[in-house]
């Protein structure tokens, strides 16, 4: 759904960006890493992660 703000950007430039869904697949991302880990250590795991790049 969008804002009032986008509406109004997409209004006047003829474009429109939705960064909403990315937002949400990161966080979405961030909930699944953690609960993987916490998972993990209650099996008596030490769990350390990094990024690759």
């Amino acid at each position: 759904m969008k804002h009032k703000h986008a509406a109004l950007v997409e209004a006047l430039t003829g474009r429109f960006e939705d960064h909403h869904a990315e937002h949400l697949s990161r966080l979405d991302t961030g909930r699944k890493v953690r609960s993987h880990v916490r998972q993990l250590e209650a099996l008596g795991f030490n769990v350390t992660l990094s990024q690759t790049a």
